[in-house]
């Protein structure tokens, strides 16, 4: 919009220019002066098509330096506000789908709702079917903040996804979705790259119902 403007303005002076002269030889016969007025208006155009080649130059820069940052810059259509791009606080469709463009979970479900493996490469389910053990991937790491220090991330471990799913249960946090965890019985890190969750019983639907919730531990 700003180029137009300018560019608006650098056309308005060249025409009143020209109506200038058409106005000198319409009133004078001086051919001093007709002389004069076209110098004039040939310098000032000289001057604004300087200034337009100036501005064009500029802008361009500006375009270019735009484009070369436009894949940093993720765009996202949704039909209604989104409350929260907290996890934790993911408690509709609106949300839940925003989330699911930062976050990673245990697991996820590919385009056949079919549960497949993500942060968590394996699982395998005890012979009652309440305990499940998750085998982390280690080639998985956080997005870079200097809160990491000076190598800017690090990887993701089983800890990490204890303290997601305390956060859940946290009442001060006061999680909408805390209730999707009603069934587990206990979660325990075994190692960097083992966790585990048991259940106060048998659930079938278990890795279904909870793989959005697990997406808040990356």
């Amino acid at each position: 919009m700003r180029l137009f403007y300018s560019l608006y303005f650098v056309i308005l002076c060249l025409f009143q220019d020209l109506f200038k002269i058409i106005f000198t030889f319409k009133k004078s016969a001086n051919l001093q002066l007709i002389s004069y007025m076209i110098k004039h208006v040939t310098s000032q155009i000289i001057n604004y098509l300087s200034i337009s080649c100036v501005v064009l130059f500029i802008f361009s820069c500006e375009s270019d330096t735009n484009t070369a940052k436009d894949h940093l810059v993720f765009r996202y259509n949704e039909h209604k506000n989104i409350g929260s791009l907290d996890p934790a606080f993911s408690k509709d469709i609106a949300d839940i789908w925003a989330t699911n463009q930062l976050f990673n979970g245990l697991v996820q479900m590919d385009n056949n709702l079919k549960v497949i493996p993500c942060i968590a490469k394996n699982w395998t389910i005890s012979e009652d079917a309440k305990t499940y053990n998750f085998s982390l991937r280690n080639d998985v790491y956080f997005h870079k903040h200097e809160l990491f220090g000076k190598d800017s991330t690090r990887t993701v471990v089983a800890t990490d996804v204890a303290y997601s799913l305390n956060r859940l249960l946290d009442k001060q946090i006061a999680s909408p979705g805390s209730w999707i965890l009603n069934k587990v019985d206990q979660f325990n890190v075994i190692n960097d790259t083992t966790f585990q969750i048991k259940l106060k019983q048998p659930f079938p639907a278990f890795l279904v119902t909870n793989h959005e919730i697990l997406l808040g531990c990356a």
